[in-house]
């Protein structure tokens, strides 16, 4: 694995740490909105929160399965010509 693709795997990496994080810093936001009166706002936030933290990792991994158009291609001719 070249750099280009481990600097790929490091963004997939920061990515989904930082949508984990997020989504999992949602909850008590929308707690805090709830208190302050805006009950639909902070319900969502909430349920959104919830939602994305368990689909995060679903989403990420569906992500890695897929790989880029020319990179097949270029990887079975390198190694047709050895």
């Amino acid at each position: 694995m070249g750099l280009k693709g481990q600097v790929g795997r490091g963004v997939r990496r920061l990515a989904r740490g930082l949508l984990s994080w997020a989504s999992f810093a949602c909850i008590p936001i929308g707690m805090v909105v709830v208190v302050s009166g805006f009950q639909t706002l902070g319900g969502l936030l909430i349920v959104g929160g919830i939602l994305a933290y368990f689909l995060v990792d679903p989403i990420m991994v569906l992500l890695d399965l897929v790989s880029p158009k020319g990179r097949d291609t270029d990887e079975g001719s390198g190694q047709a010509r050895k």
